[in-house]
């Protein structure tokens, strides 16, 4: 795969999840009919998250899941290429989108641990240990991201993640979303 078909596919993996982030949080009649509860769902212990029934706040949950679920993936599967040194950056645009869309800073870490748990469960030992060495890469990106780093911008630019990162850049809440979501993530990973 050429260069700019590879670069178009990546941008389209980041517009997937811009769209999948702008969903509205009204549930469906499938997802209120669900005997399943939402902590099953999740995988965390009966009673985590506690909403009481509010719809919106079960939605919440399941959405920021599958989203996670989706921002996690860019995180495997690298190529052995010099695109391949893109996919951090694209991971982490899009690890920090969702800290955003999900306000970590204010997110209680079992959540994320819950939603961590799930998704390692269902990647095979080889993607287990491809995440957790990608994930230096990916989490250095997102620092150097936030912190306006100039040296990153080329690859930033080549990746087609300029103007998410000049959104995150511009987030006054980006470092402390992030801050939650890699804490969280790290010591997962150091388990």
């Amino acid at each position: 795969m050429n260069r700019s078909k590879w670069i178009a596919l990546l941008l389209a993996a980041v517009m997937m999840f811009s769209l999948c982030a702008c969903t509205s949080a009204q549930p469906s009649e499938e997802e209120e009919t669900s005997s399943v509860s939402l902590d099953a769902e999740l995988g965390l212990p009966e009673g985590t998250l506690d909403t009481d029934g509010d719809e919106y706040a079960d939605t919440f949950y399941s959405d920021a899941a599958q989203e996670l679920q989706i921002a996690l993936g860019n995180c495997v599967n690298w190529p052995d290429s010099e695109e391949g040194d893109l996919m951090g950056i694209l991971a982490a645009t899009s690890l920090m989108t969702w800290s955003n869309s999900s306000s970590l800073k204010d997110a209680d870490p079992s959540q994320i641990r819950g939603i961590l748990d799930k998704y390692f469960e269902a990647l095979d030992a080889d993607s287990q240990t491809e995440l957790r060495e990608n994930w230096s890469t990916v989490s250095d990106d997102a620092d150097r991201i936030l912190s306006g780093d100039s040296g990153i911008s080329g690859d930033v630019e080549s990746a087609g993640c300029t103007e998410i990162v000049a959104q995150l850049q511009s987030n006054e809440s980006s470092a402390d979303n992030w801050a939650a979501f890699k804490s969280t993530m790290d010591s997962y990973l150091a388990e």
